[in-house]
């Protein structure tokens, strides 16, 4: 497994993303602040469709689920 993730303070904060092992491709993003999960969590197929989506705030899921059907994530950042 490859990721790469940002740490501020030595806590996670900001994008951490994990990367399928043969194709590189993206699998997981998780939004953290402060050392919690604090916005978008996501995990992508191997065709880079979001397959599943929870909002998060201070460490707590507030909302999300599985995409049915999945979906191609926007062009712009959020």
């Amino acid at each position: 497994m490859e990721a790469s993730a940002y740490y501020k303070d030595g806590e996670l904060d900001g994008v951490y993303k994990e990367f399928m092992p043969l194709f590189g491709k993206l699998q997981k993003e998780i939004h953290y602040k402060k050392g919690q999960q604090d916005g978008l969590y996501r995990y992508y197929d191997d065709e880079g469709r979001i397959t599943m989506e929870y909002m998060y705030k201070k460490g707590e899921k507030v909302s999300g689920g599985i995409v049915d059907p999945p979906r191609l994530p926007e062009t712009a950042e959020e």
